[in-house]
């Protein structure tokens, strides 16, 4: 990634510019109908959802909006790796009830972007 990547699993700057285009996108297709939630998802393994998940939020985080990333993948978690963050507690705890949301909820190291890992779900 060169000097564009600064931080470990940072993106060059033209790739997040494609992100801050669909952030740009989303928000103004939303603007007359405002939403609490987006939902990235596919039919298949392995087709980019966690990439576009986290990188969409980032740059939403980066518009100044309050992002909270959730990652309810209980098979093939992998939010937790792109935010260099433990696995649990996460989201399998939250429903098992052996943690709250405010104990299931983690800052990450970009301003206005929390994160729910999946947890163990075992």
């Amino acid at each position: 990634f060169g000097r564009a990547a600064k931080k470990k699993n940072a993106l060059p700057s033209r790739v997040m510019e494609n992100y801050r285009i669909v952030r740009s996108n989303v928000l103004f297709s939303l603007s007359e109908r405002p939403f609490k939630s987006l939902m990235i998802t596919s039919t298949g393994v392995g087709e980019g959802k966690s990439e576009v998940a986290s990188n969409l939020a980032i740059a939403m985080a980066g518009a100044g909006k309050r992002v909270l990333i959730v990652d309810a993948n209980l098979h093939r978690p992998a939010i937790h790796e792109r935010f260099s963050m433990a696995r649990t507690p996460g989201l399998a705890d939250l429903l098992k009830g052996e943690i709250t949301v405010a104990e299931a909820v983690r800052p990450s190291e970009i301003e206005g972007l929390s994160v729910i890992t999946a947890g163990e779900s075992e």
